[in-house]
């Protein structure tokens, strides 16, 4: 007996079977490659924010106006540099900056220029990092904590600052710990050229 041009129906379960167990696989694989494609996309964008934010601290921290004699020290208004803690690290930095006086369009000597970097909530719920100079500015996004660390004993330990020297200065490195919202955690080497001798 012949067959008739058509499939039976169990041909037809069968074949449907495996074009699903096919495009099963290769949603797997799809899926897979978004999800590490996404979690490069997140690593980049960590990595570009601590390298950004490493380099804005940089160029502040080599323009800190220390003091060079105590009898400049005593004419400071405010001390060039002061580091508030909380228990997670880092809750305010304030860096008094040198001025170029030509640049500002002020008299020579002009008093230093205050930066203050702060983490707050941002209008969406997520923490920024703030630099406040002449104008608020968001230095970083997406942070959960940041600290900053300096070499003492052969280990880093947490940069303080104290307010009773006449003369602070600044350590010539210092890392930057930078935990994000997500919890990633990343670290930059900050090396103070103003602080270094050559």
């Amino acid at each position: 007996m012949r067959r008739s041009g058509g499939y039976t129906l169990i041909e037809v379960l069968v074949a449907l079977v495996l074009l699903a167990v096919v495009l099963q696989i290769a949603y797997g694989f799809l899926a897979g490659s978004l999800d590490a494609e996404e979690s490069l996309r997140r690593r980049l964008a960590v990595e570009q924010t601590a390298d950004g934010l490493r380099d804005i601290l940089l160029a502040d921290l080599d323009l800190v106006a220390l003091p060079q004699s105590e009898e400049e020290a005593r004419k400071l208004k405010s001390p060039p540099l002061r580091l508030l803690r909380d228990e997670q690290g880092v809750a305010e930095l304030q860096i008094a900056v040198r001025r170029d006086a030509a640049a500002m369009g002020t008299a020579s000597g002009a008093e230093p220029l205050p930066l203050v970097y702060r983490l707050r909530e941002g209008s969406r719920g997520e923490r920024l990092l703030v630099r406040e100079g002449r104008w608020a500015e968001t230095a970083a996004r997406g942070l959960a904590t940041l600290d900053l660390e300096c070499r003492r004993g052969g280990r880093w330990q947490p940069w303080t600052v104290d307010e009773g020297l006449k003369m602070p200065s600044v350590p010539p490195a210092l890392r930057l710990v930078i935990v994000f919202t997500d919890g990633t955690r990343v670290t930059r080497t900050l090396l103070v050229a103003g602080s270094i001798e050559l």
